[in-house]
């Protein structure tokens, strides 16, 4: 194993055809990736570590064309004040075309609950102190995300409506309009359609039009389906993604990321999906190739020359790592499978970007 630095070490480098996708490991005690490149090519890098009960935050970059990361500094200011036992309860994080940066997360202790927010602007060397977005929200338990426009930052979370029953529970979302310097108070976007499932993590987006978009879990009846939700007018309407017979909570997650175009992903079963978003509509839902046991936690990334890359984790548990697995789809149709085994901590899930080259970044 050849250590990069401090931060990351490189275990694999693989090469299918003009295409190479970099697989690194993060420290020991790291869990809940996540990762973005900026329009100038820099990796930003956000992982946990510490209790997954009360962990912190930490944040790294990569510059465009190197192969070091620097060294990580902490996001929240209070101690121990992040979360992300159960593997649906990690913080988001999302950049804009500027370089700011805006994390989100929640931390519970003694049934009591938060929203947090932070955020470090381009030009400065630190993250803000941490403040609370959820207002008088109560009921949080999984799920948490952050979708950035320009200026424009949504902070989006589940929480309880009317009553305390996951049928009634609702999408909450804290906007801000001047680049996360304040939010307002929480606003229900899906009071005509409420339910939620409460152990499901959920994500949110905004596509080229700077249109917001939330991806979640739905509760109707004995289903739990994925469902996409979406400013329709003055108001957020539903739109179904997939269908799930299933009278309990499957903690899963789901993903809104965006390339040349703009992709969902989720999972259904022991099985994981992703489709296009065309035109506000989702395309042809595809499944992941073969079947798996108990995938899991999947993401998509795009390059601008058409190849796609989808990543998932496979046999997590409750507190149980697993594996993880990459399917690559190039831009004539061909799909290569790639394993990196092994090694993906309890609690955790693998992380994925495209470089400025072109080629994809796995960290887990």
């Amino acid at each position: 194993m050849k250590c990069l630095s401090s931060i990351l070490c490189c275990i694999v480098m693989l090469s299918l055809g003009a295409v190479e996708i970099e697989v690194h490991r993060l420290p020991a005690d790291a869990v809940a990736p996540q990762m973005q490149t900026d329009a100038n090519g820099t990796i930003h890098l956000m992982y946990v570590t510490g209790d997954v009960k009360a962990g912190n935050i930490q944040y790294t970059t990569r510059a465009a064309g190197e192969k070091e990361f620097a060294d990580p500094i902490t996001v929240n200011s209070i101690a121990n004040s992040a979360m992300v036992i159960g593997g649906v309860r990690a913080p988001d994080m999302a950049v804009n075309a500027k370089g700011d940066v805006h994390i989100v997360w929640m931390f519970m202790q003694k049934g009591q609950g938060n929203i947090f927010a932070s955020r470090k602007l381009a030009e400065k060397k630190s993250f803000i102190k941490q403040t609370v977005v959820s207002g008088k929200t109560d009921g949080l338990d999984a799920g948490v995300a952050v979708a950035v426009s320009g200026d424009d930052v949504y902070a989006v979370w589940p929480a309880h409506g009317a009553e305390n029953a996951e049928a009634q529970r609702l999408i909450f979302v804290a906007y801000s309009k001047n680049a996360g310097k304040t939010f307002g108070a929480p606003q229900a976007l899906n009071s005509q359609s409420p339910g939620v499932c409460a152990c499901c993590d959920i994500d949110a987006g905004v596509d080229a039009a700077g249109k917001p978009w939330v991806i979640y879990r739905n509760v109707d009846g004995m289903q739990r389906n994925t469902v996409l939700l979406s400013k329709m007018g003055k108001s957020y309407g539903l739109q179904l993604i997939d269908t799930w017979k299933v009278n309990q909570c499957p903690m899963s997650s789901s993903y809104i990321g965006s390339g040349k175009d703009t992709f969902v992903a989720w999972q259904t079963a022991d099985q994981v999906l992703w489709a296009p978003l065309i035109k506000g509509k989702i395309g042809d839902k595809r499944p992941a190739f073969g079947m798996g046991k108990k995938r899991k936690h999947p993401i998509i990334a795009e390059n601008k020359t058409g190849e796609r890359l989808m990543l998932f984790s496979e046999g997590t548990g409750w507190n149980k790592g697993g594996r993880v697995e990459y399917h690559l789809l190039d831009k004539d149709g061909k799909l290569l499978k790639g394993d990196t085994g092994n090694g993906l901590p309890a609690w955790s899930r693998p992380a994925l970007t495209v470089l400025a080259n072109e080629n994809f970044l796995i960290a887990y």
